[in-house]
């Protein structure tokens, strides 16, 4: 984590915003689009199994602040067991910065839980193969 902070510090400082399509980018917008959709009272089982399929079978994703690292069907099983627990979801992204298997994106997400109004900002690195994300860590 120490090792990465400079990293993720000098992404931010340097930060370009979205720019000309890839499908890097692509892949991160429509990930955020479904993710903000499954957290939501409309999302679906379909909605995770989109979502997913915009990973590599051997896609890990992370939270390394709670030491959480997942595969792909245990990402699966936790987005089910979250699934339209919220309401109003929403996934506002900040800044991103895209090199050819790398992304780092600043994101807020605000949604509504058991009537409170959560709002959390982070930042994701996402890791590509081609065409699909193999890695994705939030912070």
């Amino acid at each position: 984590m120490r090792k990465l902070l400079p990293v993720l510090i000098a992404a931010i400082v340097t930060w370009p915003t979205f720019g000309v399509a890839s499908p890097q980018k692509d892949a991160v917008l429509r990930f955020y689009e479904l993710r903000e959709k499954t957290l939501d009272q409309r999302g679906t089982t379909q909605d995770v199994d989109k979502l997913l399929s915009l990973l590599t079978d051997e896609a890990r994703y992370e939270h390394p602040v709670a030491s959480v690292v997942m595969t792909k069907a245990q990402a699966r099983s936790g987005m089910l067991a979250h699934l339209r627990e919220g309401r109003d979801a929403r996934y506002m992204l900040r800044r991103a910065h895209f090199m050819n298997d790398f992304a780092v994106v600043e994101f807020l997400l605000e949604y509504t839980l058991e009537d409170k109004r959560i709002s959390r900002a982070g930042v994701a690195l996402f890791e590509f193969s081609g065409d699909k994300i193999s890695r994705v860590a939030e912070y």
